[in-house]
């Protein structure tokens, strides 16, 4: 008799299904639509911006000289004060 009832606790589960599992029939996360059409859109706008500043530097350079030299003073100037943008010496010595 005792062993009977070891026996059934032992085949008692000890996990209770509370609801059977479905397949879902729509996505819920992530929404690869509206990540796909922000990526893009903030893509094109960023290219966009870097073309026209690039073309406004291109302009500058054939049309205004003094203009271009001093823009391009204030970026080197720039690129020194960034601790990041600078040159390693490793760049400098290979001649």
């Amino acid at each position: 008799y005792e062993q009977a009832r070891i026996q059934e606790v032992r085949d008692t589960p000890t996990v209770t299904i509370l609801d059977e599992g479905r397949i879902p029939t729509k996505r819920v996360k992530p929404v690869r639509k509206k990540i796909v059409i922000v990526a893009g859109l903030l893509t094109l706008i960023v290219c966009t911006i870097i073309v026209s500043i690039s073309e406004y530097f291109q302009r500058i350079k054939t049309t205004e000289q003094s203009v271009y030299q001093s823009l391009n003073g204030m970026i080197t100037q720039v690129k020194e004060d960034i601790p990041f943008m600078k040159k390693s010496h490793k760049d400098t010595d290979s001649t």
